[in-house]
């Protein structure tokens, strides 16, 4: 069905954001390093909204 990896990821991405709602902002060929601060930045902002609600309470 793809020829290529890359093929297969293009058409996984375009699924993904057009079908089931994925944000749109898609990392590509990111080093391990990038990886990390993306998913730091992830876990980080969801803890802030996590404290920030316990904060309203």
């Amino acid at each position: 069905m793809f020829n290529s990896e890359a093929e297969f990821e293009a058409a996984l991405i375009k699924k993904l954001t057009d079908e089931c709602g994925w944000d749109k902002k898609i990392l590509r060929n990111y080093s391990e390093k990038d990886l990390i601060k993306n998913w730091a930045d992830i876990l980080f902002g969801e803890l802030s909204l996590q404290v920030q609600s316990l904060r309203k309470e």
